[in-house]
């Protein structure tokens, strides 16, 4: 659970008794059930039962109007076990599974604190689409719009971007107890943020 600037409180994510996932967002909260598998499969497979794309409903039956891939990051999780997801919407395959950083300010461990304001160094929670890429000091980055009027609809002014970082990795949360945080944007592995985009055609 995070405090935000208002005084509120709002939960990053949470599992339910029966094992389902939960996420909000400012439309409702989206729910993932990781037992809707085939049986003895290499990887769970994806259910989307409602998708918004560019704050529109679709049909999620509906190839042409969704992407390629769909990431999912538990922020209730510590940043030292893995908590992000990507997964191929089309063949339901789980293309990605690993470690990935908060913002400093949003905490150290453990993310509790989350803001869409520039210079707070956190983390936004929300719905975002990936834009175009660019290779900066990070390497390979793909930018993010935030999708969510008042919770993450400042990424793109923000500089908010998936980028390697040479912090993410197991030895370096064994050794601080955390990953190395940055600026506000999700960093993965070095070698991940190409990989995902090529994922989306």
């Amino acid at each position: 659970r995070g405090v935000e600037c208002n005084g509120g409180v709002q939960p990053a994510g949470w599992r339910t008794r029966d094992g389902a996932l939960w996420f909000p967002t400012v439309k409702g909260a989206v729910r993932i059930d990781p037992r809707l598998g085939v049986a003895k499969a290499a990887t769970p497979l994806l259910v989307i039962e409602r998708a918004l794309v560019d704050r529109r409903e679709v049909d999620p039956r509906g190839a042409a109007a969704m992407p390629a891939t769909l990431s999912v990051i538990d922020y209730s999780r510590p940043s030292t076990q893995p908590r992000m997801w990507t997964f191929d919407v089309r063949t339901h395959a789980l293309l990605f599974h690993g470690l990935v950083s908060h913002g400093r300010g949003s905490g150290g461990r453990l993310a509790t604190a989350f803001s869409n304001q520039a210079e707070s160094n956190k983390t936004s929670l929300g719905l975002f689409k990936t834009a175009e890429a660019y290779v900066g000091q990070n390497g390979y980055s793909p930018r993010l719009d935030g999708l969510e009027k008042g919770l993450n609809d400042n990424a793109r002014s923000r500089a908010i971007v998936v980028h390697g970082a040479p912090y993410v990795n197991a030895a370096t949360a064994k050794a601080n107890g955390y990953l190395g945080r940055s600026l506000g944007c999700p960093a993965v592995r070095p070698e991940i943020p190409a990989l995902l985009d090529r994922s989306n055609p």
